[in-house]
C-alpha cells in the first residue's frame, strides 16, 4: 500500500493536537478574554479607553505567547514521554517573514471589513446590537473551518458549530449588549475547555509512558 506524502503531512499535522493542550490553551484564552472584556465594560469610560486602545492588545499578545510556551512544555512531559517526539520542519527565515507579514496583513483587513460591514449594517438599521454576536460567532466558526481544511480532525468541525450555536443563543436570549460579546467569548471558552479536557483524558488513558530502550 502506497502512502501519499500529503497523508504523511496530514498525519503529523494531527499529532500536534493528539493530546487537547492546544486546545485547553484557546480555550483558557477565550475565557480570559471573555472575564478581560467584562472587567472593562465595568470601568469608567476614560480608563476604558486607554485599556481598550493600549493595554488589551499587548494582553491578548501576553497571554498567546505564555499559552504556546505551556503547550510545548507540558507536551515535554505528557505527550512526548508517551507517543515519541516529531520535530516539525521550519521554513528558513526569509520564507517564513513574508508568510507571517501577509497572514498579519490578511488578518487586518479580514478585521477591519468586518468592523467595516457591522458599522454599516447598525448604522442603517439592518442589524441590530443583539446580532453582532451572531455574525462575530459566524466568521470565527469560518475560521475553524478554514483551519480544519489540512488537519481534518471531527472534533474542530464540531467546535465550529459549537461557536456559532453559542453566538446564536447569546443573540436569542437577549443578552444586554453591553455583556454579551464577554458572555459568549467565554462561553466558546468553555467549549474548547471541555473538547480539550476530553481529548486529554482519552489520550492519557489509551497511552502509556515508553520505556527508556523505545525512548533511545
Amino acid at each position: 500500500m502506497q502512502v501519499s506524502v500529503k497523508d504523511v503531512q496530514k498525519k503529523a499535522m494531527q499529532y500536534w493536537y493528539v493530546d487537547g493542550l492546544s486546545e485547553l490553551s484557546v480555550g483558557l484564552l477565550f475565557l480570559l478574554l471573555g472575564l478581560t472584556y467584562w472587567l472593562v465594560n465595568i470601568w469608567p469610560h476614560p480608563q476604558r479607553g486607554f485599556f481598550l486602545g493600549l493595554l488589551l492588545p499587548l494582553i491578548q499578545l501576553g497571554l498567546f505567547l505564555a499559552g504556546a510556551w505551556v503547550v510545548r512544555e507540558l507536551k515535554k512531559r505528557l505527550t512526548y514521554p508517551r507517543t515519541g517526539f516529531i520535530s516539525y520542519r521550519r521554513p528558513p527565515l526569509k520564507k517564513r517573514l513574508p508568510r507571517t507579514l501577509f497572514s498579519m496583513l490578511a488578518a487586518l483587513i479580514v478585521s477591519a471589513l468586518t468592523i467595516g460591514l457591522l458599522s454599516y449594517l447598525m448604522i442603517n438599521g439592518f442589524l441590530s446590537d443583539n446580532w453582532i454576536t451572531t455574525v462575530t460567532a459566524f466568521f470565527i466558526a469560518i475560521i475553524c473551518l478554514v483551519f480544519n481544511a489540512s488537519i481534518r480532525l471531527t472534533r474542530f468541525y464540531i467546535l465550529a458549530l459549537y461557536v456559532f450555536l453559542a453566538g446564536l443563543f447569546i443573540s436569542l436570549s437577549g443578552i444586554n449588549p453591553d455583556i454579551s460579546n464577554p458572555c459568549f467569548l467565554m462561553l466558546v471558552g468553555v467549549g474548547w475547555l471541555v473538547s480539550g479536557a476530553v481529548t486529554l483524558y482519552v489520550y492519557l488513558k489509551n497511552t502509556s509512558p515508553l520505556s527508556n530502550e523505545a525512548l533511545s
